[in-house]
């Protein structure tokens, strides 16, 4: 049976309303005028008006995180009640039979991207203990999606985030010929302990000795529908390391130890173009990068990361706990570059969201979605002067409070890795811990307060 996976690449993070609201805005609905398609029996679209402001609002949160704008044509349906994967897979099979290709979300098996001609949709389903919904919106004509190496989840996950200030002093420098992305200053980063890190088109190349670790972007080419970590996992390994190399030995897949969040890889002795063997290991965190390591062999990479990945350890990984493979895995915060003053210059934003279904502990009855989200956006000039403006909602949709704040002063470089904003909250003057993070097609700007770790914004320019 087809899945309701299958859908996806970005969308939204909104849920369903509550029953309090009147029942007349709840229209008895046969298609989607949106997409073209018919829809299940005793299907209903919802009218009800801060039911629809609250959906665009969260819709446009979310969609600005893939620096998509929506258009006002959008749709909201209530689903049958008991709705199951049948009428899911009948809604797919419907947009499929309509011409509408539905690509995949690598990072939430609930959102997805429709695709037809030069129209694109954002497509999102949800599924409570007693209702149903389908939500649809076009994206605003032009506008092509940018694929992003680690898009924020709607929902926090509890990884430890990637710290901005380095546990090891690093020096910036610009290489002969680094493959540049975009018109930054910095493509080359030095770390003291003897890892150098530089851009390349497809990952970000870690190198020490005769040591290196490709740290990949995202590859739409990777097949991540089966949400099954061994099918992935095989997936990407034909993706982005097969091709490179010849002559595979000692192949072993790891599917994960017992963790929430899964380490598991691929590893082989594989033969490079110019007939040199290498110890290859593809490794993944959880929902995490995909990370390459290639080292002489596989001792060399024993001694480096401290885990056996070879098939004879195979029990012990399974039974391994999270530090184990946090050498491996922390190898991704080396995807770390300098900032310019005038790579600064332009509009930054970013926004996310999270919400709880709510249902009463005793009757089980459905209470209402409590959602949050916020927003950023920075305007940074050449001639020294910023704006800035903070917004967000929270509360149970409905009844939520919003708040908008805004700023203007002079932001300072104090070298490439700090950055000083005058006149913040109370006149104060914030100074942050600033570095980039490349992504396929851009970078992203990491800020945290250097006074208040957890006060970080992660920009994206416009």
């Amino acid at each position: 049976m087809q899945q309701l996976f299958l859908l996806l690449l970005a969308a939204v993070c909104y849920c369903c309303p509550t029953q309090s609201f009147a029942q007349k805005n709840l229209q008895p609905a046969s298609s989607s005028t949106v997409a073209g398609i018919p829809l299940p029996a005793n299907t209903k679209a919802d009218k009800r008006l801060l039911i629809r402001v609250a959906a665009k609002t969260t819709m446009d949160l979310e969609a600005a995180d893939s620096n998509w704008m929506l258009s006002d044509n959008y749709e909201v349906f209530q689903l049958p009640v008991g709705s199951n994967n049948d009428i899911s897979d009948s809604i797919i099979t419907a947009l499929e039979d309509n011409g509408w290709q539905l690509l995949i979300n690598e990072h939430n098996n609930k959102w997805g991207l429709a695709s037809k001609g030069s129209r694109r949709l954002m497509i999102y389903f949800e599924t409570a203990k007693k209702e149903s919904w389908l939500y649809i919106a076009e994206i605003a004509q032009g506008q092509a999606p940018k694929q992003a190496a680690t898009p924020t989840p709607a929902t926090p996950q509890p990884a430890t985030p990637l710290p901005v200030q380095p546990a090891n002093p690093v020096q910036p420098v610009q290489p002969a010929t680094p493959a540049h992305s975009g018109t930054y200053q910095f493509h080359t980063t030095n770390f003291d302990d003897g890892w150098t890190a530089t851009v390349q088109a497809d990952w970000v190349e870690v190198s020490k000795g005769p040591i290196k670790v490709l740290l990949h972007y995202s590859n739409t080419a990777i097949d991540m529908s089966s949400m099954q970590t061994p099918t992935i996992n095989a997936n990407a390994w034909n993706t982005l390391v097969a091709p490179r190399y010849k002559d595979k030995q000692h192949f072993y897949a790891f599917n994960g130890n017992m963790s929430y969040w899964r380490s598991s890889g691929i590893s082989a002795t594989l033969t490079d173009a110019n007939g040199v063997q290498h110890f290859v290991v593809l490794f993944r965190r959880g929902s995490g990068p995909f990370i390459e390591f290639i080292t002489p062999d596989a001792a060399t990479f024993e001694k480096e990361f401290g885990v056996s990945f070879v098939s004879a350890n195979d029990q012990n990984l399974i039974n391994s706990y999270d530090d184990s493979w946090l050498r491996m895995d922390n190898m991704q915060s080396r995807n770390k570059f300098a900032v310019a003053p005038a790579d600064l210059i332009g509009d930054w934003s970013e926004s996310s969201g999270s919400y709880a279904q709510m249902y009463n502990v005793y009757t089980g009855n459905y209470a209402g979605m409590n959602a949050v989200s916020n927003s950023a956006e920075f305007w940074i000039a050449a001639d020294g002067s910023y704006k800035s403006q903070h917004s967000g909602a929270s509360g149970m949709v409905g009844s939520q409070t919003f708040f908008t704040q805004k700023y203007n002063g002079r932001y300072t470089m104090n070298g490439n890795w700090e950055v000083s904003f005058t006149n913040r909250f109370n006149g104060k003057t914030d100074t942050y811990w600033c570095q980039f993070e490349v992504v396929r097609g851009g970078r992203i700007l990491h800020l945290q307060d250097k006074t208040a770790s957890g006060m970080q914004y992660h920009l994206t320019k416009k």
